[in-house]
């Protein structure tokens, strides 16, 4: 369960620099 909570922090981690390289 501790794995999955890192795995979806570091993905919204990735999103938001994604978002913020695109504004």
């Amino acid at each position: 369960m501790q794995q999955l909570k890192t795995t979806k922090q570091i993905v919204h981690v990735i999103v938001d620099d994604r978002e913020r390289k695109l504004k």
